[in-house]
């Protein structure tokens, strides 16, 4: 169980520093408009995996027992 919720943690992780590099170059060749589209793109594209991994779970480990 301590392996499966450190596997969660790590996933967690890497799905959260994602968007680094792609602000990174959106920052080098956006204009100031492109980029806050770019940026709000990106915050809806997260949240919406978000949602779908936090449903998917509940649907899993909650509603199948």
């Amino acid at each position: 169980a301590l392996a499966y919720v450190l596997f969660l943690a790590a996933l967690a992780n890497v799905c959260y520093c994602a968007a680094y590099p792609l602000d990174f170059a959106l920052q080098l060749r956006a204009s100031p408009n492109l980029l806050r589209r770019g940026r709000t793109l990106l915050w809806w594209a997260g949240m919406t995996f978000a949602f779908a991994l936090a449903y998917y779970w509940i649907g899993d480990e909650i509603y199948s027992s």
